[in-house]
């Protein structure tokens, strides 16, 4: 899952880590969507920015870590 409030830097890594062979599964633009993406697919590996918007980063990692 990919979490960042820029579009330009989702569509990097959304074009990016699937060249690494990862697949992308979810795509959040705030801390919250984060959290729910995460509880809705159980993904293996979380990108995420630590500014965004609602829920920083490290606050969305707390909740998805419980």
């Amino acid at each position: 899952v990919i979490a960042d409030d820029e579009p330009s830097m989702q569509e990097f890594l959304q074009q990016g880590l699937p060249r690494l062979g990862h697949r992308v599964v979810g795509l959040a633009h705030t801390g919250r969507e984060l959290v729910e993406r995460c509880c809705d697919c159980e993904p293996d590996l979380v990108i995420s920015d630590i500014m965004m918007p609602d829920m920083d980063g490290l606050e969305a990692a707390a909740a998805i870590y419980q």
